[in-house]
């Protein structure tokens, strides 16, 4: 089979370079989150491992919806290739301020939303698709906040861990400590912090009309490249990444937005975080889970 054709981003190691060594001693030279098409080019195949989507693909080249990560165990170049289909065409890009607003295709064209290879299409009549951070696409027009988010749930993890009407459980939780340090602006906070190494998880009442889930923790940032699956009643929706590292300010903040099939009737969701295998510790100190309605409700976007 031919590989298909790829725009965007080369990476290219030889030797010892590589980003980071991962748990099992293998050179990573690739480490993405997001989406595209990609291919490797290596002169050993059998030294090479990539895994797409947190899964293990059989594969050098294909596509990824949420990361791709390669690594090797040779020393021979490897080089790796990553795009996006809609960059080869000169399709236009449109980042907009987070939670800001949404979109519609002024002419029928698929829109590509925060990253996601899987196209959304609008038509006419369809409340605007929800965008949080940019929109990729041939003609759209960009409507300002049509929607609004809205607060349903912030616990501790010393709370959380003593409560059971959220039904919390999880997996290798480490001991819960005060944490005194500051955030990158200098201001100081003191707070209890804890970190696990397996599943944790909980349930969370969503409203009627809600079209996005919104995630965001208080966190120890003191490792950087903190991972986790993100699963909705057992099912994966997506990879939760913090890749920044401070040990000076060890305060950081960090969230991940899902896109919902809306519901016309409130409904009881459970959310589970899953750090895979060899990344570090999945910190949490405060956790606020929040919604995105539209401004008009009743109204809700139909996905494909």
């Amino acid at each position: 089979m031919i590989p298909p054709p790829i725009f965007g981003k080369t990476f290219q190691c030889s030797g010892n370079d590589c980003l980071y060594r991962d748990h099992e001693g293998r050179r990573v030279v690739a480490d993405i989150e997001g989406s595209g098409e990609f291919r490797v080019d290596c002169s050993n195949e059998s030294q090479v491992t990539v895994f797409c989507d947190e899964s293990l693909s059989h594969l050098l080249h294909g596509s990824f919806s949420q990361s791709l990560v390669v690594a090797t165990t040779g020393q021979d170049p490897v080089v790796t290739t990553t795009g996006h289909p809609w960059e080869e065409s000169g399709e236009t890009k449109r980042d907009v301020h987070e939670g800001s607003g949404g979109v519609i295709a002024a002419d029928g064209s698929p829109l590509f939303i925060d990253g996601d290879s899987r196209p959304l299409y609008w038509v006419p009549g369809q409340f605007p698709v929800p965008v949080w951070r940019e929109v990729r696409g041939g003609v759209f027009d960009f409507v300002s906040a049509p929607f609004f988010e809205q607060g349903i749930d912030q616990w501790t993890i010393e709370d959380v861990s003593q409560e059971k009407d959220r039904a919390w459980k999880v997996q290798s939780l480490s001991q819960i400590v005060s944490l005194k340090s500051t955030f990158q602006d200098g201001s100081e906070w003191t707070a209890p912090c804890a970190s696990h190494l397996n599943d944790a998880s909980w349930n969370v009442t969503l409203p009627p009309h809600a079209i996005a889930l919104r995630l965001e923790k208080l966190y120890d940032q003191f490792h950087g490249r903190q991972r986790v699956r993100v699963l909705l009643d057992g099912e994966a929706v997506g990879v939760w990444y913090q890749p920044e590292e401070d040990r000076l300010h060890r305060w950081g903040r960090s969230s991940y937005v899902q896109r919902l099939l809306p519901s016309f009737h409130p409904r009881t969701v459970r959310i589970s975080l899953s750090p895979p295998a060899g990344v570090p510790l999945w910190s949490v100190a405060k956790m606020k889970v929040s919604v995105l309605l539209p401004k008009e409700k009743g109204h809700s976007p139909v996905y494909p």
